[in-house]
């Protein structure tokens, strides 16, 4: 925490000094953001695959063998996420797209977070067909396949907890918080155990009442060869 030169010797120990890395600024790096900032531009210099457009993990957008990350830091720093997110969504064509910011709304978290980026910056990810990834609650969470996030509408055509459709207009959000520093419990949408409650919206909740331990969701793209496909795990 606020310590980038152990942050990349951290990843850099595990999966090398070039592995191509793609950071969203967080609550927890703000304070030498620019010095994270270099972490990670130094690290994608080494990786002539990838190729980023604006101010790196706050307002940008990266491509990387044909996937799409788009690094969003409202309620943190900057402005106009929203519009940033809409105008390069809606000028690609890759088949994977996801978004990435730190901070939640109430209702797309289970613990106590209050809402801090509004509804615009997700709204405009589902419409683009992304996948929408989020943190800042120290749990692990996903909903099924949305079509109205702001109101947590499942979508009734996919509405299975572990089949998902990313398309324009529906897509899934997650809460991957579980790095390491502490895990909180499920204070919204009980019971603990599957479907929860609220309105149905939660396909995965993984928190201290279900006696979580630290990790993170892992995907493959082009699962079995096809282009359209992903398989994902925590």
């Amino acid at each position: 925490m606020d310590d980038p030169d152990a942050w990349d010797k951290m990843i850099s120990d595990v999966l090398g000094d070039d592995f191509p890395y793609f950071g969203t600024i967080g609550q927890h790096d703000s304070l030498k953001w620019n010095e994270y900032q270099q972490k990670l531009y130094d690290r994608l210099k080494k990786n002539p695959d990838v190729n980023c457009i604006g101010d790196l993990g706050v307002k940008s957008s990266c491509s990387y063998k044909g996937l799409l990350f788009i690094q969003a830091g409202p309620a943190l720093k900057g402005s106009g996420h929203s519009s940033f997110i809409e105008n390069q969504l809606n000028n690609n064509d890759h088949i994977w797209r996801i978004c990435s910011w730190a901070a939640t709304m109430h209702h797309m978290q289970l613990g106590q977070k209050e809402d801090k980026v509004g509804w615009e910056v997700y709204e405009n990810c589902k419409n683009g067909a992304a996948i929408i990834a989020t943190a800042h609650e120290h749990s692990y969470s996903r909903t099924k396949t949305l079509i109205d996030i702001e109101n947590q509408i499942v979508d009734s055509e996919w509405s299975e907890p572990n089949k998902l459709r990313v398309k324009e207009g529906s897509t899934f959000v997650f809460v991957s918080g579980l790095g390491g520093h502490s895990i909180r419990d499920q204070e919204r949408c009980l019971p603990v155990s599957y479907p929860y409650g609220c309105n149905g919206e939660w396909a995965s909740i993984y928190t201290s009442d279900q006696d979580a331990f630290y990790g993170a969701l892992f995907c493959t793209f082009n699962a079995g060869g096809q282009p359209n496909k992903a398989y994902c795990y925590f």
